[in-house]
């Protein structure tokens, strides 16, 4: 963000940000947040996760969650903010999650 304070492009940042926030749904909240976590943007981080918060299981049923990086994904499950269905839907979430991120071997 600094360098594009530096450029002069603080408003084309907002601009994006507020279209990012405008546009956020449960096919690309999850690339949302990486950019905004990535990109040192907390605005649209929080403006982010509070969507992934308010839409868990329509963003978790998407198969981007599947590639959520771990630290990511903890923060996610362990915010009392988080409207899931029930315990049991945030256990097969996270249950899918590692099943799906298990390193394979090479042979």
């Amino acid at each position: 963000m600094s360098c594009a304070n530096e450029l002069g492009l603080s408003e084309v940042v907002a601009e994006c940000m507020r279209y990012m926030v405008d546009h956020c749904n449960a096919d690309n909240a999850v690339l949302h947040y990486s950019i905004a976590d990535t990109n040192q943007l907390p605005q649209l981080r929080e403006s982010v996760l509070q969507f992934i918060y308010d839409k868990f299981s329509e963003v978790a049923g998407n198969e981007q969650f599947l590639h959520v990086p771990a630290a990511r994904l903890r923060t996610i499950l362990s915010s009392d903010q988080l409207c899931a269905r029930n315990e049991l839907e945030i256990f097969d979430v996270r249950l899918i999650h590692s099943t799906s991120c298990t390193p394979k071997l090479s042979t």
